[in-house]
């Protein structure tokens, strides 16, 4: 239960998402570990198993410096090495799918990994996974004239206010050197 948000800005792309961890009872609790997080070049924000999360934080390998065929890398070598991590390392889900839901920035890029690790990538230049994706993804088609850090900001509030599953702080992680980013402040 989650909502991760990533938009495109120019040659970069800023993954935001919320704090809240949740099961189908309701029982909740906001934890430190981050659903958004940097690794090398690469921004990952995910949604669902806590266990997929931890495993994409601490074993996931990805390559430093340019890639060449981005989509290709991510559809192919990627996409295969997070089912074959989670299955080695117990986030695989029923059935052999995917119960953790990976939003994907590298570069000016931004993928979603699905529930059958299938990989999409929006023609609109932003995305949403998690329970309020529809929340997000309705602001963000509405706030196109503002600032990316508002429009994902304002993203995650509605999310927040329109789900139970959803709660701040926020956070986020731009792609690119980290001195090029101030961090967006949150105003929950």
């Amino acid at each position: 239960m989650s909502c991760v948000v990533g938009i495109i800005a120019g040659d970069r792309v800023l993954v935001g998402g919320d704090s809240l961890i949740a099961d189908d009872s309701g029982d909740a609790v906001v934890r430190r570990d981050r659903k958004v997080f940097r690794k090398g070049d690469f921004v990952i924000g995910y949604a669902g198993s806590i266990r997929g999360g931890q495993v994409l934080r601490r074993k996931l390998q990805l390559p430093s410096g340019r890639i060449g065929d981005v989509a290709e890398f991510v559809e192919g070598k990627l996409v295969d090495q997070i089912r074959n991590l989670f299955e080695e390392h117990g986030a695989i889900g029923e059935n052999g799918g995917n119960d953790t839901p990976i939003l994907l920035a590298y570069q000016n890029r931004l993928f979603t990994i699905g529930d059958d690790f299938h990989v999409g990538e929006s023609a609109d230049g932003y995305d949403a996974i998690g329970c309020a994706f529809a929340y997000a993804l309705g602001s963000l088609f509405s706030t196109g004239h503002l600032a990316p850090e508002e429009r994902v900001r304002k993203a995650l509030q509605a999310a927040q206010n329109y789900h139970g599953f959803v709660r701040g702080p926020f956070v986020y992680e731009w792609t690119g050197p980290r001195s090029e980013h101030l961090p967006v402040p949150d105003i929950d």
